[in-house]
């Protein structure tokens, strides 16, 4: 599986800005990546996160969606794979 340098810089900007993986807290820091938990994470988004949060989410609209629809476009496993080595993504 490769995985795409914008992916990677986009995953590790959010991740550095929402340690606990903001919106997408159930997904990134609970490990729950079944497709249900992404898209119910970007169809509530707004509910779970503040004004400065929503402000920063909405400039980067586009990214995120890219994000998640390349995590949808992975198996399960991709996506665990992925949640298990993260911590290879995130050394400053």
């Amino acid at each position: 599986m490769k995985i795409s340098d914008k992916f990677c810089k986009f995953f590790i900007e959010f991740y550095n800005r929402f340690p606990c993986g903001g919106f997408l807290h159930v997904v990134m820091d609970d490990g729950n990546w079944e497709t249900k938990h992404i898209v119910w994470a970007l169809m509530h988004w707004k509910e779970y996160s503040d004004e400065q949060e929503i402000k920063w989410l909405e400039e980067h609209e586009k990214d995120i969606i890219e994000m998640c629809s390349f995590m949808l476009d992975l198996t399960e496993k991709q996506r665990y794979k992925i949640w298990n080595e993260v911590d290879k993504f995130l050394v400053n």
